[in-house]
């Protein structure tokens, strides 16, 4: 899968992570705003993995795995594989400029959210004394 196909306004596609702006979980999948903004404050206040979100340009992007499954079955959001089928077939055709901006946005993102990715590139990393000169 290519990873600029699932850079768009409101998804965010990053390895195993997706995730989803605040405002698409209120107007696309209809999930009230006070319940986002609720989860935000848990987030922040406890740490909890339910809510897990990061804010980019001021905009807070939630990691579409940490939301409750209270949440998903009460309001009948999809799972994040039909999402991104969904998703996919829904993009228009677009020029390899707008691929590479996308592409460069989702790596920015990536860097300026660094910790969360760090325990990922560790496990996939090859030892030191593996690696022969």
């Amino acid at each position: 899968m290519n990873l600029s196909k699932l850079v768009s306004p409101n998804y965010i596609c990053f390895q195993q992570y997706l995730y989803v702006s605040g405002t698409c979980l209120a107007n696309n999948l209809k999930i009230p705003v006070g319940i986002i903004e609720t989860g935000a404050q848990i987030y922040l206040s406890t740490r909890s993995a339910e809510w897990k979100y990061i804010v980019h340009q001021g905009h807070k992007w939630f990691d579409y795995n940490c939301i409750p499954v209270e949440i998903i079955i009460r309001y009948q959001v999809p799972l994040q594989e039909e999402l991104i089928e969904v998703f996919k077939n829904s993009l228009p055709a677009e020029t390899e400029n707008k691929l590479y901006q996308n592409e460069m946005l989702a790596i920015q993102i990536a860097l300026n959210h660094s910790e969360l990715f760090i325990s990922e590139f560790k496990a996939s990393s090859i030892q030191k004394d593996k690696i022969t000169g």
